[in-house]
């Protein structure tokens, strides 16, 4: 019988030359894909990889690939591979590049290694020396200019070293994908992936499944790997992407043509009705069906939010029936406790009896003893007795005489005294006398001399006050005329700057007046196209439900001039990445935030206004600000904004944060009975700090393109948020007509906010002042 042991075996004794390896001669040489698979490590063997790259090699090889694949290769066949795939890589007719791998990988100083079978580390400086840097893939590939680079990574196993060596992170470095380029790793960075317990790995078994699939999108196949995997582990290993492709790729490679607007309308209206039928669902079947058919659909986002609500309340549910199943076993237990405390009582009360009998013989016997003592105690005792009394009479004789000799000397002890007390008393009397007389001879001469004084300092105090008097009355004249003085020529200053005033108003109103004159002409002049306002609204909590205030002792944003800005997203010590967020808003009534409108083209500004939330409606995935003014989402996204309505949600919000982070958002917007169509291509490009009236703020940049078919208007947006703040910091839209004049330039920066609740678990105090807060990157919304 075969186990996987003598499997693992069987592949450590495979020479080179057997290895399974093809060589270049596929169909097509513009499209090329690196295969490798180790699972035949020494310390730490592996059952999958092998397998796993024998299916994913078979799958390229279908799709016309050029292929060359490697099995339990070494450290010297993997760089040779590397380097000869690099150099294909940069042939003139080479257009795309594949790069999978699957086998043990570790992370160090924010890289991350793939271990060959022959590596033995067993400290930090072996895994530089010994293992394949992906830096090493990543130079050969930057140095290939022009091409489209995919590389997948199911890297992520557990305890890659055995017991040697234990790397002080898990799994792998995330890494910011190059452009033109997709990195994909079995799941998120920092965790560990399952090994599977079938012919393949949980993550490469799903990634065959829908790469299979004809006329799909990689970044759409990827989205259901991950949807699948997720659900397959219970939340356990979640697959990771980082993108910025700039074309679409098709592993099948049959000719794709850009839809037709008639399929692009067919598609919509299949998305917009799956919606409407599932909008309101609290099945997860309901959004997983919705993601699976549409990844990159105009409400996958949002779907993939409340995917992510209804799992945690499935979670939840099942660690509370965890819980009841523990309580029910513990109460079987304490029952068998129960029948055997009463089986052990029953033998302790026959044990008691059997005691009792003996403890009666042994009183019976005890009382004759005692009797016996009693009777010698007794003897004892009258003995005692006669010899107490004899010298009780010895000690009366003596304390009598004792006291007799007392009192005596306290007699002579009290005449000396009373001698002494009489002569003590007669020189103090004597004493008292002498020291009278003294007293008063000296308080007659003090009286004569202050007598003396007090009427000469009365005299001198008449002369200065009259002297006083004298010179008050010339000093209160003079004041008067000074200030008569002073009076006159304030007023004819105030006249004179009156005047100046009027006449300055009056030029700046007639400037003010040709200046609006001139603006609104312009923009009467210009073709005004639709556009969506998104209101900026908060993430739903993990367990829906209205929330009517802020809970006790929960942290409070309070943004505006003049206030230290909140540290929300620190700057990452990954050189290699901007990081990864959820968007982690958290709605309460209160909240509100202050915005300056102004025109981008002549920065007028326009109006200053507060969006303020009134209503929280979690069930409903429902927030209104401004009394209903306002309606979006819980993660912000518009449904109404003033006189415009959407027929859903506009998704400009994403779940989460990431650099490359791709998605769609395609509505319908009525304003004043007239409907129009449009979509936004939408990416988070980089990582910005921006200087709005309310601070300065490190955000991440959405910029969008799009455009409205039905007034032929081409449409772009750009936003600047913080993950963790329910409103935006900046947002900009512009609009084109056909001929590319300017209709709407506008842009709205944030001047204040406050914000009543913000997730707690993903706060770290920052330095400096105690309201300095901080966004764990590692936590998940």
């Amino acid at each position: 019988m075969t186990t996987r042991r003598t499997f693992i075996k069987t592949l450590v004794a495979i020479p080179p030359a057997l290895s399974f390896r093809r060589a270049w001669a596929a169909p097509d040489p513009s499209r090329l894909a690196l295969i490798i698979g180790n699972s035949a490590y020494h310390d730490a063997p592996l059952v999958n990889p092998a397998n796993d790259a024998k299916a994913v090699g078979g799958l390229f090889t279908q799709a016309g690939f050029t292929v060359d694949s490697h099995l339990n290769a070494k450290r010297a066949d993997m760089m040779a591979a590397i380097e000869k795939f690099g150099a294909a890589a940069k042939r003139s007719e080479t257009k795309l590049v594949v790069f999978y791998y699957a086998g043990h990988g570790a992370q160090l100083d924010w890289r991350n290694y793939l271990l060959p079978v022959d590596a033995v580390v067993q400290r930090q400086e072996d895994m530089k020396q010994r293992c394949i840097d992906l830096n090493l893939l990543l130079g050969q590939f930057s140095a290939a200019k022009d091409k489209t680079f995919i590389i997948i990574l199911d890297a992520c196993r557990n305890n890659p070293f055995g017991s040697a060596y234990r790397p002080e992170q898990k799994g792998l470095s995330q890494f910011d994908a190059p452009v033109g380029s997709l990195l994909a790793y079995a799941t998120s960075p920092g965790n560990v992936a399952s090994d599977g317990d079938g012919q393949n790995g949980l993550y490469t078994e799903n990634l065959v499944r829908e790469l299979s699939k004809h006329n799909t999108r990689i970044e759409d196949a990827l989205k259901r790997v991950r949807l699948n995997v997720r659900l397959a582990s219970h939340g356990e290993q979640i697959p990771w992407e980082t993108t910025s492709l700039e074309s679409d790729v098709f592993i099948f490679n049959e000719g794709q043509k850009k839809l037709s607007e008639a399929e692009m309308e067919k598609l919509i209206e299949a998305d917009v009705t799956e919606w409407a039928r599932i909008k309101s669902s609290k099945k997860i079947d309901d959004w997983v069906g919705y993601l699976r058919t549409f990844p990159n659909g105009r409400f996958a986002e949002i779907a993939q939010m409340r995917l992510t609500r209804l799992l945690a309340d499935v979670e939840k549910q099942r660690v509370e029936q965890q819980q009841q199943d523990t309580a029910k076993a513990d109460k079987l237990a304490a029952e068998k406790r129960q029948e055997e405390e009463k089986r052990k009582q029953e033998e302790q009360k026959r044990l008691e009896q059997e005691r009792i009998e003996r403890e009666k013989i042994r009183i019976a016997e005890a009382q004759r003893l005692a009797a016996e003592r009693k009777q010698l105690e007794e003897q004892q005792l009258q003995e005692q007795r006669r010899r107490q009394e004899e010298q009780q009479r010895i000690e009366l004789k003596r304390r009598e005489e004792q006291e007799r000799l007392d009192r005596e000397r306290q007699r002579i002890a009290e005449a000396e005294r009373q001698a002494a007390e009489r002569k003590k008393q007669e020189e103090q009397r004597q004493l008292a006398a002498q020291e009278r007389i003294e007293r008063e001879r000296i308080r007659v001469a003090e009286e004569k001399r202050l007598v003396a004084e007090r009427r000469q300092f009365e005299e001198q105090q008449l002369q200065e006050q009259r002297r006083r008097q004298e010179e008050q009355q010339a000093a209160e004249l003079k004041r008067r005329q000074e200030q008569e003085r002073l009076d006159r020529e304030r007023q004819r200053i105030a006249e004179a700057e009156r005047l100046a005033e009027e006449r300055r108003k009056q030029e700046e109103e007639q400037r003010l007046a040709a200046e609006r004159k001139r603006i609104e002409q312009e923009k009467l002049a210009q073709a005004a196209a639709a556009k969506p306002v998104p209101t900026t609204s908060a993430a739903p909590s993990p367990t829906p439900k209205p929330v009517a205030a802020a809970p006790a002792g929960a942290p409070m944003i309070d943004i505006r001039a003049g206030l230290p800005v909140p540290l929300l997203i620190p700057p990452s010590d990954n050189p290699f990445s901007a990081g990864r967020y959820p968007l982690g808003r958290i709605y309460t009534i209160g909240d509100f935030a202050t915005v300056r409108q102004t025109d981008i083209l002549t920065g007028v500004e326009e109006r200053t206004y507060t969006a303020r939330v009134t209503k929280v409606d979690y069930d409903e995935d429902r927030v209104e600000l401004n009394n209903g003014t306002i309606i979006s989402d819980l993660m912000g996204n518009s449904i109404k904004s003033g006189p415009i309505e959407f027929d859903s949600p506009v998704q400009f919000t994403p779940a989460e944060f990431q650099i490359g982070k791709k998605w769609t958002a395609t509505f319908r917007r009525t304003q004043n009975g007239q409907t129009t169509n449009a979509y936004y291509d939408l990416q988070i490009v980089k990582r910005e700090t921006i200087t709005v009236p309310a601070g300065t703020f490190d955000t991440f940049r959405i910029e969008g393109e799009g455009w409205n078919t039905s007034v032929s208007a081409r449409l772009e947006v750009r936003f600047w948020l913080v993950p963790g703040l329910n409103f935006g910091i900046k947002r900009e839209f512009v609009t084109k007509n056909k001929w590319g004049r300017f209709g709407s330039t506008e842009r709205h920066e944030l001047v204040a906010l406050r914000q009543q609740t913000i997730q707690s678990a993903c706060l770290t105090p920052g330095s400096g002042m105690a309201r300095t807060l901080t966004v764990k990157s590692t936590c998940t919304g």
